[in-house]
């Protein structure tokens, strides 16, 4: 009596056994053997590769101004994902001191662009390109999850993506304060110049940005990206309203707590800040914003951030056991996002030279009215001036939310 036949793995599992399993197959198949499932797996990610030419870039970026008649010398190379018609969405916090920007891709003459802004909490980066993109990859919304398959591809020859098979991993650890909501861990190995480039799910589904390999995080270094269910939001409020985009400010630090459950604990205010003025003081508990549950920083920093100026949100909190509600009236962000972990990837493998041209008196400042920049400047004087002393004076190295 025969066995039954076993049915074919499915496709997952295919492929998260190919990843063990490849070398022992090249070692052991004749070569006149069928490719059997690793052939498989090689067509899926072929079709993906065909199906959305063009829709992994390379971004090139020049960090000194040239002389007259010189030509524009290249000092970093990222990849980049196809947004939209006239976005690229990258991930390179260096971008924001570039002179010069362009964009490259198989089959496509090369696009002049420039930064559009950079998301404060994802840290990604919109390129507006003067002409019209391939067609975008499709995107998935649903953040991804523990152990599934990805596939990512980066461009930074401007040809061909490369394609690389990982999963995604556990949580990204706190101290290295990335916000656990927007980050994952992604197995897969990333080289230079994949920063930027597109995470897929096995569907060829876009589901997150890379950000690179953080150095120094242990043998072969962590590799994270950004998760687009998470990101989106912010990516499309950047290009619906570009750089002029205002971002709302609290005017605290914080840590998460539990109180028994989660919520953010205010361990300094800034003064005359908006939290300052509603009357909130160190050591008060937040659990609720607007009704809704903050049970982590970055859930509170998201709910002010992306909040109208001027906005009242009702801050539910507790003072000593005691419940405390207070209206707290949103102001415009005058303190940048900048985090130590940004400049980390943004300079890994970077010569000395090239960080050198990352310094501001080598990068020309965007023209801007003077009228503009001085009304702008005059009526947030006070308050950024407070702000940074403040700061100064903790030296914590937080981020004020």
């Amino acid at each position: 009596m025969e066995s039954p036949r076993r049915s074919p793995l499915p496709f997952v599992e295919r492929i998260a056994c190919s990843t063990l399993l490849i070398a022992a197959a090249a070692l052991l198949m004749p070569a006149s053997a069928p490719a059997g499932f690793l052939g498989e797996l090689q067509a899926e990610i072929q079709e993906i590769l065909d199906s959305n030419p063009g829709s992994v870039v390379k971004v090139v970026s020049s960090y000194r101004a040239p002389a007259d008649g010189a030509e524009q010398t290249p000092v970093r190379v990222v990849s980049g994902v196809v947004w939209d018609a006239h976005h690229v969405v990258t991930f390179d916090p260096a971008l924001g001191r570039a002179s010069w920007i362009e964009i490259r891709a198989e089959g496509m003459e090369a696009r002049q662009a420039s930064l559009l802004g950079q998301d404060p909490i994802s840290r990604l980066s919109v390129l507006q390109s003067t002409k019209e993109l391939a067609a975008p990859l499709p995107r998935r919304h649903v953040p991804a999850r523990n152990a599934e398959v990805i596939l990512i591809l980066g461009n930074p020859t401007g040809d061909r993506p490369s394609a690389k098979i990982g999963l995604v991993g556990g949580g990204v650890p706190r101290g290295l304060d990335l916000g656990p909501s927007e980050w994952m861990h992604i197995t897969a190995p990333i080289g230079p110049g994949d920063a930027g480039g597109a995470v897929l799910d096995i569907a060829g589904k876009l589901i997150g940005i890379v950000a690179g390999a953080l150095p120094e995080t242990g043998p072969g270094d962590l590799s994270v990206a950004v998760s687009i269910a998470r990101a989106r939001r912010g990516l499309e409020r950047l290009i619906a309203k570009g750089a002029q985009g205002e971002y709302g400010y609290l005017g605290v630090t914080a840590e998460e707590c539990s109180d028994p459950l989660p919520c953010v604990q205010v361990t300094d205010v800034v003064p005359r800040g908006p939290a300052f003025e509603a009357g909130l003081m160190p050591g008060d508990r937040i659990l609720k914003v607007n009704g809704v549950t903050v049970p982590s920083v970055d859930a509170l920093l998201e709910s002010v951030v992306y909040s109208p100026i001027g906005t009242a949100l009702r801050v539910s909190a507790s003072r000593g056991g005691s419940p405390l509600d207070v209206d707290v009236v949103i102001r415009r962000r005058t303190v940048g996002f900048d985090r130590s972990v940004d400049w980390a990837i943004a300079q890994e493998g970077m010569g000395a030279a090239e960080k050198k041209n990352l310094s501001p008196s080598h990068v020309s400042s965007p023209p801007t009215k003077a009228l503009e920049l001085f009304e702008a400047k005059f009526e947030t004087l006070e308050s950024e001036v407070d702000q940074l002393r403040f700061e100064l004076e903790r030296c914590t190295g937080s981020i004020p939310h």
